[in-house]
């Protein structure tokens, strides 16, 4: 540090006067002591007492630097696509900082940095901030809260497009294969019978450049999904395109106590092996009381190569009068997951067996349908049977009834038929007509009346009913596929050449690499036409597993900020938590280094003025505004402290430049000074000045001074500002 003292107004006139009343002046002895009287002593001149203004100030040095602000480091692994700014370059929400595996960080405002990934279904506040960010930047997440939803990843999505993202788990085009399945009861499916849905990425390829306009040229990036995603391998499941159809029936289906009916299980293939099938048994009856269930473990082998197992129920008599009860067989729905399931259940899927009890004397009679369907111009069997053997027939009398028209659709029979004696069953025959005409299925219902004479009673199946099919069926074709991308819906539309007559069922299959629950919401393979309608529409929802949050995917900061340091470079392979670059203050600060001394004259506030070394700037005006209270002491002892120093002007500095501050400890306006050479000591202690009166003579007058600048000090007491002094030479 040095001190300098300034003379700011009043300087020129002072130094002429002072030439111009040069004289020699003797030495005097004391007040009031005339000019012959002094003829010894120093020279002296005189001086005017004059009003100034004094100011005291030290210059010490100082450093221009930009404080860093924070580390940017990475939040995942992987390889730098891009680098989009450079050492120095202003940053603004929004902006683009760089790439990491072709995804883009980007620059946001928030309370904290984003630490994990976040799909549907996370909850905290890290998911309040996720939305609250996209939210104000006009991207439509649902409701703000603490839950990553569907809409969440809608917004999230539209987010990522806008910055060119490729996706969090780069895949290939994926494809649903839709194929419309035989139901013969209700349609014929048409040439035109499979249609291909291409699902795509959801976040295309796009340009990836910065959001702001920082003013400097930033690299452009093409994200280019589809090589990305070559280096990634697809979950491939294993499945059989072509599973068994399981179906379950029994036969009888009502039965009296002590008999054994037969569940019979078919597949509509051969079986291509040895497979597992699990059934489900329920009913009234109970197992051990009601019937034998041993061999109703649960589950059998089907033999590879064969189309049907039988599986036999002994039921047990009792001593009991009870009602009807039953056996019900449910085929399983197979051990596996998705299509890895080895077979389908049909639509035959379970079978229930009746078991009566005996009914004494009187016969109980039951019908049954025989031929469940026929086409038109076949022949619909009912049989009659009774749970007694009687040696006399027995006249059954029936009605007839249903959709089905007697003339037209069928021959007409007589509603009574006789069972003959020592006879169990007894077959009733239908003839069907062919009549040509494009109709619905029609049913053909027989129901035993009841018998006036008591000979028989009926029993639990007293109706029974089998369908004429129409031989005239509606042609199925399906229209839809293209491309869709993932998240969005995709839809085909199924088309009959004629309206159906009735709601139908109509069958699909859904195959292809896209797979079920991952790629899109599964579907039940069965949609209803229904009665009078020619289409039907069947929407697909696909899931948008590419679009997820990565906790690099947003930098939160106090942005505006300005880059310190770019510590990767494009190509390069980083880790978590690597740093990737630094952020400084956007303006620079000015900071001193000053020693004890120093630090001793200076306060915070304190006016200064910046002057950069080797510059031709003017200087700048300023001010104090940090001071350290303590001293930072180095290896050899010495003590440093620091401050920063804010300027009201721009410099023209870099990083590193040093500079003059000159610093204003102390300033007084308009004083009243003599020059330092007047004031003298009177051997008390005192400060004196001598006062040249008008008549030549000198007065010693005491005075205080004060503040002093250079060659003139300020007097605070003693003098009124009109009086010449002397000014020892």
């Amino acid at each position: 540090m040095h001190r300098k003292q300034k003379w700011i107004t009043g300087g020129i006139g002072a130094i002429a006067l002072l030439i111009v009343g040069l004289f020699v002046w003797p030495g005097t002895s004391g007040n009031g002591n005339s000019a012959s009287e002094l003829n010894s002593g120093p020279t002296y001149v005189v001086a005017p007492v004059e009003r100034r203004t004094l100011t005291d100030e030290i210059t010490v040095r100082g450093e221009i630097r930009r404080d860093q602000l924070q580390r940017i480091t990475s939040g995942v692994d992987g390889q730098v696509s891009s680098v989009l700014v450079d050492d120095g370059d202003t940053i603004n929400p929004g902006d683009i900082l760089y790439a990491i595996d072709g995804r883009a960080a980007v620059a946001v405002i928030g309370d904290f940095s984003f630490f994990r990934q976040l799909d549907v279904g996370s909850d905290g506040p890290d998911v309040l901030q996720l939305e609250t960010i996209l939210s104000s930047n006009g991207y439509d997440v649902g409701t703000v809260d603490q839950l990553y939803t569907e809409e969440t990843r809608s917004g999230l999505r539209e987010w990522q497009i806008s910055r060119g993202y490729g996706g969090a788990r780069p895949e290939p085009d994926e494809n649903i294969i839709v194929s419309l399945s035989a139901n013969s009861a209700g349609y014929n499916v048409g040439a035109k019978n499979t249609v291909a849905i291409e699902l795509q990425p959801s976040v295309p390829d796009l340009e990836l450049t910065s959001a702001g306009g920082n003013g400097h040229t930033q690299n452009a990036l093409y994200v280019e999904s589809r090589s990305l995603r070559s280096s990634f391998s697809p979950a491939v499941f294993a499945f059989q395109a072509n599973r068994p159809v399981i179906e379950v029936t029994v036969n009888p289906g009502s039965v009296v106590e002590g008999e054994t009916a037969t569940f019979t299980f078919t597949s509509d293939i051969a079986m291509p092996s040895d497979t597992v099938i699990d059934y489900v048994v329920s009913g009234s009856a109970t197992g051990e009381d009601d019937y034998n269930d041993d061999p109703l473990d649960g589950s059998f082998i089907f033999p590879a190569g064969t189309q049907s197992f039988d599986l036999s129920v002994v039921t047990l008599t009792d001593d009991e009068i009870e009602s009807e009860e039953d056996i019900i067989i449910e085929v399983g729905d197979g051990f596996g997951f998705g299509e890895n399931l080895p077979y389908v259940p049909g639509a035959l899927r379970e079978a229930k067996l009746a078991i009566t009890s005996p009914a004494g004397d009187v016969q109980t009679l039951e019908v049954r349908s025989t031929t469940v369907a026929t086409s038109e111009g076949g022949d619909l069997t009912f049989e009659f049977e009774t749970d007694l053997i009687s040696n006399e027939e027995t006249t059954i009398t029936f009605s007839v009834w249903g959709t089905a028209t007697s003339g037209s659709d069928f021959l007409a029979e007589d509603l009574e038929i006789d069972l003959p004696a020592n006879a169990e069953t007894v077959t009733l025959t239908f003839q069907t007509r062919d009549d040509k005409l494009v109709e619905a299925d029609e049913t053909l219902w027989v129901t035993i009346l009841s018998n006036p004479n008591e000979s028989y009673v009926l029993g639990s199946a007293k109706s029974a009913s089998g369908i004429i099919e129409s031989n005239d069926l509606p042609e199925l074709t399906i229209e839809g596929g293209g491309d869709v991308s993932e998240g969005g819906n995709a839809q085909f539309i199924i088309r009959a050449d004629q309206a159906v007559v009735e709601d139908t069922s109509i069958n699909y299959r859904l195959t292809g690499s896209a797979s079920a629950g991952s790629d899109y919401k599964e579907l039940p393979g069965t949609v209803i036409m229904l009665a009078g309608q020619s289409e039907v529409t069947v929407q697909i929802e696909t899931i948008d597993d590419d679009v997820v949050f990565l906790p690099g995917d947003m930098v939160v900061a106090s942005w505006p900020a300005r880059i310190g340091t770019v510590s990767v470079d494009d190509g390069e392979f980083i880790l978590l938590g690597q740093q990737v670059l630094t952020l400084t203050e956007p303006d620079f600060t000015i900071t001193l280094t000053l020693n004890p001394t120093d630090r001793g004259n200076l306060e915070v506030g304190m006016a200064v003025e910046v002057e950069l070394q080797a510059s031709d700037q003017e200087a700048v005006p300023g001010v104090i505004l940090e001071l350290d209270e303590t001293a930072t002491v180095s290896s050899d002892g010495s003590e440093r402290y620091e401050g920063v120093i804010q300027t009201f002007d721009e410099l023209d500095a870099v990083d590193g430049a040093n500079v003059n501050v000159d610093v204003t400890r102390e300033e007084k306006i308009d004083v009243i000074t003599v020059p330092v050479a007047a004031v003298l000591q009177d051997g008390q202690g005192n400060d004196v000045v001598r006062v040249v009166l008008t008549d030549g003579t000198t007065r010693q007058v005491q005075v205080k001074v004060g503040l002093s600048e250079g060659a003139f000090v300020e007097i605070t007491e003693g003098l009124t500002g009109d009086e010449l002094v002397l000014v020892e030479t």
